[in-house]
């Protein structure tokens, strides 16, 4: 079949059959017997990226299927008259290649550029610009991947084996054995995600999956290799929402990308006791060339990150790797570290400053109560309980510095510090605490809690252990029993 009958008479009515053109066509390229090696290359790279934004995307089902992109995009029709455009423009583009490779045209140069490079490096523009598409096209989606996880017909993890490894990796958590369980059932909650990601990834990309040979596994950290559990249950890919995007949105990925909280620091995010066995998110370079977008291996949505502290931004977002550290609170987990920590110090991490003394500074608010009907004048001891208690709520600030030994998974940062400031000349007495600022506190106990949410990624080997909670340990009995994993865990902190 000539590409040129493609070209010509295209049937493009619906993406699934523009998808499928543009792939007979680069095909067509890769079967000639005379093409050059230098531009077969060219060719398979750019189709690799087309099969990648497809299988994405789902643009290789039929309107019908409920997993297609025609499906999902049905109410917003610019976005899919805009992909259908772009692929037009894409079938144009490769035919024109496939005409000059044939020897059916000339390959035109104009001073040291020739049409057929020009041709290829526009095909690639155009595959780009698709794949942002997609990006928008995934913000724009209206659920919550966490819940669909727990709400799948999969049989759940047991948490047990994931709290035993904070407690290994933690023991100062024996001291409060609620905080493993919260942190243990975090784990595990992200493993019933990355699950679930997985296999609705490979059911919405099944048919370009034919087509494309098994690539090397990128998704665990440290050599560890990646666990699937294919399941055969039907899914439906998410609908996007009539305005919920427009070209606009698309056009602004160029400005913005790699765009990050200067507040958010993931250079120095690893705690100091960290050793070189520590877990570490998948380079940027193994994943990017060229800075070009790239398909998530942990979620599997297609991005563009220049810069590694982005890419690690969103990893850690996809395993909203923060949880809150004081017992009794309800809150989800958290999807960056500014929104965690903030939450802590606008709801926990406070203290209690008397307006008559401003030196006297209290650890709870009874204190302050206590305090201002014993040690001021009779008028505080005669207002009713609920009016102080109002006098000291307003009286309550976020803490300015906090300890190291306040650090409720180690005890090794407080010793550390110790320890440097005695090499240093400048002991610090036991009786006196080692104070750290706000940031760099955060930075160490998030830290730790991004150690935490790696573990999820994890060998098969790993994940049947966790699956079972078959766990065999001589240690002393901690009572830290598997937990019934509650959907409000589910739920996004920072929300």
């Amino acid at each position: 079949m000539a590409t040129s009958d493609l070209a010509t008479n295209p049937d493009t009515s619906d993406v699934a059959h523009a998808t499928h053109n543009c792939l007979r066509c680069f095909e067509a390229i890769l079967k000639q017997d005379d093409v050059t090696e230098g531009l077969c290359e060219a060719v398979e790279d750019l189709l690799a990226r087309f099969r990648l934004w497809a299988g994405n995307i789902g643009a290789w089902h039929t309107k019908n299927d409920k997993r297609s992109a025609d499906h999902r995009l049905r109410d917003a029709t610019e976005i899919l008259e805009w992909i259908l455009e772009l692929l037009e423009e894409l079938l144009d583009t490769i035919d024109a290649v496939h005409g000059i490779s044939s020897g059916q045209r000339p390959n035109k140069h104009v001073e040291d550029k020739d049409e057929l490079t020009e041709l290829c490096l526009t095909a690639g523009d155009i595959i780009t610009g698709l794949m942002k598409v997609s990006m928008e096209v995934k913000k724009a989606t209206n659920r919550d991947r966490y819940l669909n996880a727990v709400s799948a017909k999969q049989e759940p993890f047991s948490s047990e084996f994931d709290i035993r490894h904070v407690f290994d990796k933690f023991p100062k958590t024996k001291e409060t054995v609620w905080l493993p369980q919260r942190l243990g059932a975090a784990i595990t909650i992200r493993r019933q995600f990355l699950r679930y990601a997985r296999d609705h990834h490979s059911r919405i990309s099944s048919v370009a999956k034919l087509h494309v040979a098994r690539q090397e596994s990128f998704l665990a950290p440290s050599g560890l290799a990646q666990s699937s559990r294919p399941s055969q249950s039907p899914t439906a890919a998410s609908t996007v929402q009539p305005n919920m995007i427009a070209r606009k949105d698309v056009e602004a990925l160029d400005r913005n990308d790699g765009a990050i909280s200067e507040t958010t620091s993931f250079v120095s995010s690893r705690p100091a006791n960290l050793d070189k066995h520590c877990l570490d998110v998948i380079p940027l370079e193994t994943l990017s060339k060229d800075n070009q977008p790239f398909e998530c291996p942990y979620c599997f949505a297609l991005l563009q990150a220049k810069r590694t502290r982005a890419w690690k931004s969103h990893v850690f977002c996809d395993l909203r790797a923060y949880v809150c550290t004081f017992e009794g609170c309800k809150v989800g987990l958290f999807e960056s570290r500014e929104s965690w920590f903030n939450h802590e110090m606008d709801a926990h991490r406070r203290e209690w400053v008397c307006q008559n003394c401003p030196a006297r500074v209290f650890a709870s608010s009874k204190n302050l109560e206590t305090h201002l009907r014993n040690d001021h004048d009779s008028n505080f001891s005669r207002l009713p309980s609920k009016a102080l208690s109002l006098i000291a709520q307003a009286s309550s600030r976020p803490m300015d510095q906090l300890a190291a030994s306040a650090c409720p998974l180690c005890d090794d940062w407080d010793a550390d510090l110790r320890k440097e400031a005695e090499s240093k000349g400048e002991p610090i007495p036991q009786q006196h605490e080692v104070l750290q600022s706000v940031k760099r506190f955060a930075q160490h106990l998030g830290g730790h809690q991004e150690q935490l949410a790696l573990f999820a990624i994890t060998s098969a080997d790993v994940d049947d252990v966790a699956h079972s909670g078959s766990v065999k340990d001589d240690r002393e009995d901690l009572r830290l029993s598997p937990i019934k994993v509650s959907r409000h865990m589910f739920g996004n902190g920072s929300e």
